[in-house]
């Protein structure tokens, strides 16, 4: 047997921890690989911060809300378990591995794929140059936060509950936008005196879908399925068994259902534009083969002759689009231009992002329902589809153009899908089809 003193242990603690030396500054956002990333990139030192570039290049620090930390691949905030750090190690040769977190008396623990929010003993700091706790001081970030402890001087808590009283999401304040259901993780509720999702609750499920939406399916079910019968609306799997209901909650300005059908009208207290939103693209990686179809039309009388029909651009100051169907219409010939970016993963940090564009149109007989529906398999094409007034007949029929190759999945950002913004007319039903194995399937 080999005695260790405590000398000894704390430098193979100190071997097996490593040290940590963050780089000097940040790039900025004119930096290529920042571009190419969508215009999110990770914060030098610390992993639940990130920086956000706007259309001007100016750099904004964000914070990741509590319990989660940023993930470089799909520049969203993610549980911290399942995070890639750009500038920290993690792997199987380095478990145990230390990184600094926002509050002085924690740190983040590599676990060999995805990190673990420790706490230091009491009374101890931690030193990432050591990776270590022990005496000393420092000065906990602005962005700290402590369980139970929310109102610590210096910190400010920018999560609160959801306005629509549903617990199992949040509303992050953030510089004058409001960002809404934001979901917590499974079996946990959001706790304001906390700041996080600290409730246990076996009434808020998994954030994220299931994995039986992601298999390959050769028939092609819908993984999210929306028919407008009523309010609270409601999005089901045909892939996921009993009940088959997703825990996704919607938020929409300016619609009503009438006859199973959306209707969507300028809101009538403040004149915005009306759309249906959904968190379900929020930390939600859509990769090939998947599938999207919407059957929709404008009503007569319509002021707006454009409208985005489906766009993942729910807030331009914080997500940049990375699939948007944009509709023009005249009389009854209906224009779309389709843009997506793809993108393919290069390495554990990083990934290749390409754009691409299609357009088609269509035809249609007045008051006639149109089919738009989109296919992702490394590239985006698609069909048009007359469904006449019922919205279910098959009338006339066009192919939409293929774009080049563009990547192994549509690149993610941190905002869901909106349907129907700007929108004056009907939404009869929606749908996505994640790990459709015949796109013939759709048209059905």
């Amino acid at each position: 047997m080999i005695a260790l003193t405590t000398a000894s242990l704390l430098v193979l603690l100190a071997l097996a921890n490593g040290q940590f030396t963050p780089p000097n500054s940040a790039p900025g956002c004119n930096d290529p690989s920042v571009q190419s990333g969508g215009g999110y990139f990770a914060h030098q030192t610390y992993c639940q911060l990130y920086y956000q570039c706007d259309s001007g290049l100016n750099r904004y620090e964000r914070s990741c809300a509590p319990g989660t930390v940023f993930h470089a691949n799909i520049s969203v905030c993610v549980r911290a378990e399942q995070a890639v750090c750009n500038n920290w190690r993690c792997d199987s040769s380095n478990i145990l591995a230390r990184y600094p977190a926002l509050c002085c008396d924690q740190y983040l623990e590599c676990g060999g794929s995805g990190f673990s929010l420790r706490n230091c003993s009491a009374g101890q700091v931690f030193n990432m140059a050591t990776g270590q706790c022990g005496s000393g001081t420092c000065a906990d970030h602005l962005q700290c936060y402590r369980p139970g402890n929310s109102n610590a001087a210096g910190y400010t808590c920018f999560d609160v509950p959801n306005a629509d009283g549903n617990p199992c999401v949040y509303t992050t304040l953030d510089r004058g936008y409001n960002i809404t259901n934001r979901p917590c993780g499974a079996g946990t509720a959001f706790n304001k005196d906390t700041c996080q999702c600290s409730t246990m609750n076996n009434n808020c499920p998994a954030a994220a879908p299931s994995s039986l939406n992601k298999a390959l399916d050769p028939a092609c079910r819908p993984s999210f399925n929306v028919d407008f019968n009523g309010f609270p609306i409601v999005a089901t799997s045909e892939k996921i068994g009993s009940p088959n209901t997703l825990p996704y909650t919607f938020q929409t300005v300016g619609v009503s259902i009438s006859n199973g059908q959306a209707i969507l009208r300028p809101d009538p207290a403040t004149g915005a534009s009306p759309y249906i939103y959904n968190y379900f693209l929020n930390n939600n990686q859509l990769a090939a083969p998947v599938a999207f179809s919407v059957v929709f039309r404008v009503d007569s009388g319509a002021p707006n002759t454009q409208f985005a029909l489906l766009t993942n651009n729910y807030n331009p100051n914080l997500c940049t689009p990375t699939l948007e169907v944009l509709v023009a219409y005249s009389g009854n010939t209906y224009q779309f231009t389709i843009n997506a970016v793809g993108a393919t993963s290069t390495s554990v940090n990083s990934e290749t992002r390409i754009s691409g564009s299609t357009q088609a149109s269509i035809n249609v007989g007045s008051g006639s329902f149109v089919e738009v529906i989109v296919t992702y398999n490394g590239a985006v094409s698609g069909v048009l589809i007359d469904r006449g007034n019922s919205g279910t007949s098959s009338g006339t029929t066009v192919n939409i153009p293929a774009t080049n190759n563009l990547g192994a999945y549509l690149a993610a950002n941190k905002c869901g899908f909106q349907w129907g913004r700007g929108l004056f007319g009907s939404i009869d039903r929606v749908r996505i089809y994640e790990g459709c194995g015949d796109f013939a399937r759709v048209r059905v």
